[in-house]
């Protein structure tokens, strides 16, 4: 048996000398083209209310033709608290597997004549006001698919201590009922009590008080007169 590399496709001469003398030969010629695996086309950008699955789409140019292998990476704000960051192959449907996952990235492994796949992503319900969140998959070919986190929790109550007097200055705390992931931000303005404004003390009118992420509580301070 003789087999020759005939390079690129086109019209090509195979030259083949034998030394049978007398003897009938046959000379069959195959060309086979290179197998090219399909690239990803696209991949879905889910939104998901914390506690509910992002469930990515994954389209590829066309079916898979043997097992193929696409590497992928994860990025985006949410963090490990915020998601299942590390990819099985029971997240995956249609056969697929994966293997060498962390929480950073991994690699599916897709059978024969598939032409997408779903990956199912957990996410976290926490009790925590914060913003929403992304988790980003990303596979060859700059192809990313952008899941969002949708927080579901109410802003905490904003509560106000009776005001102190020193050295003409009144101080009042608002204190958060708990903790956010975000600044919190309201306005407080001042009312005459058995004090009047101008005459006892400057007048505080729409003031925007931020309370930081991660934190409890802001100091706000009137100006006796």
């Amino acid at each position: 048996f003789y087999k020759a590399d005939l390079g690129t496709a086109g019209t090509q001469t195979l030259a083949y000398t034998s030394s049978d003398i007398g003897t009938q030969n046959h000379l069959i010629a195959v060309y086979k083209s290179a197998v090219t695996d399909p690239t990803v086309s696209t991949i879905g950008s889910p939104t998901a209310t914390e506690g509910s699955p992002l469930a990515f789409l994954i389209t590829l140019s066309g079916a898979t033709t043997r097992i193929t292998d696409y590497v992928f990476t994860l990025t985006g704000t949410a963090t490990g608290s915020d998601y299942t960051s590390t990819i099985t192959t029971a997240m995956c449907d249609n056969s697929v597997t994966v293997s060498g996952a962390s929480g950073s990235g991994g690699t599916f492994t897709v059978p024969t004549s598939v032409s997408s796949f779903t990956v199912t992503v957990p996410t976290t319900s926490d009790t925590t006001d914060e913003t929403d969140e992304t988790v980003i998959l990303n596979l060859p070919g700059s192809v990313s698919g952008t899941g969002t986190i949708l927080d579901d929790d109410a802003p905490p109550v904003v509560t106000f201590s009776d005001g102190v007097e020193s050295f003409g200055v009144v101080t009042g705390v608002a204190t958060l009922g708990a903790v956010s992931g975000k600044d919190v931000r309201f306005q407080v303005d001042t009312t005459n009590g058995t004090k009047t404004a101008g005459t006892n003390y400057t007048a505080i009118v729409a003031q925007t008080v931020t309370i930081p992420a991660g934190s409890l509580t802001a100091a706000i301070t009137v100006n006796t007169l």
